[in-house]
């Protein structure tokens, strides 16, 4: 299947759409499953509107998972059940450390990024000044 990108400004129907294909294809295709990632909060949500959309009024085979609990199904799949997951003050942790392992590399990109911002900042001025003076002329 070809990758394919749906755009279009908020509100113009892009996940109604996406909805509507999903459930037209398992409907189409009963023996396939299809998996639908969607954030935490929008789980229950998009069981329903799909349920809503298919003819039958169920979805036997999609699947509506959050990011987190596609990444258990895929740990579990491959016998990584076990694993433990890092909870927002273990990411912590680990971030910390990395940071004061790397603190004089980041403090010389730090510095760099500083200097290239304040050149910039003074060109933009310079650019500033040259615009005004043709507005005065």
């Amino acid at each position: 299947m070809a990758l394919k990108l749906i755009l279009g400004n908020s509100g113009s129907g892009k996940t109604e759409y996406m909805y509507e294909q999903v459930v037209r294809l398992a409907e189409a295709n009963p023996r396939k499953n299809y998996l639908v990632v969607v954030p935490e909060q929008f789980t229950m949500q998009t069981q329903r509107k799909l349920v809503d959309l298919s003819s039958n009024h169920a979805i036997m085979n999609i699947d509506v998972l959050s990011f987190q609990r596609l990444a258990f199904r895929i740990f579990d799949e491959l016998g990584m059940a076990d694993l433990q997951i890092l909870e927002e003050t273990g990411k912590n942790l680990v971030l910390r450390k990395v940071a004061q392992e790397k603190e004089q590399e980041l403090q010389k990109r730090a510095a760099s990024m500083q200097t290239a911002a304040q050149k910039e900042g003074k060109e933009l001025e310079e650019e500033s000044i040259v615009f005004q003076n043709r507005m005065n002329d």
